[in-house]
């Protein structure tokens, strides 16, 4: 997945959380629709950290203009809570899949003491749609 830049200015992009000082990356503000060869569409979100021991922070990305972010999106770190699906499981057929960004700023709650500087960051907000994008499984 790509995130461009096709503003005249420089973004903030909140992507989601990151732990251990940013060794793990968690990019849960991006949301999935799959629709399966049934026609069923799936609401998927990123499956996260089972359980957080430490410390915290937000993933943070700049993105000055013209620029690109590139993500790899695994399906295998997805789940489909508000359909019950904890594991997907891609039979054979063709399926279509669509991101969802929506960007907000980081709380005064949401940082660690060392941090508070982040909230301040003049954040994009709002929400924005990919393009469709269409593959099959054999």
């Amino acid at each position: 997945m790509e995130l461009h830049n096709v503003g005249s200015q420089a973004l903030i992009l909140n992507l989601g959380i990151m732990l251990a000082n940013g060794r793990e990356q968690y990019p849960n503000r991006i949301r999935l629709q799959l629709t399966e060869p049934s026609s069923r569409l799936l609401h998927l979100e990123m499956t996260g950290p089972g359980a957080i021991g430490g410390r915290v922070d937000p993933m943070v990305v700049p993105l000055p203009a013209n620029a690109t972010f590139a993500l790899l999106i695994d399906l295998e770190h997805y789940c489909a809570p508000s359909e019950k699906v904890w594991k997907l499981n891609l039979t054979s057929g063709h399926y279509t899949l669509r991101a969802e960004y929506t960007g907000a700023g980081v709380s005064q709650q949401a940082t660690n003491l060392d941090m508070k500087g982040v909230t301040l960051m003049p954040y994009w907000t709002g929400t924005v749609e990919s393009s469709i994008v269409s593959f099959t499984v054999k």
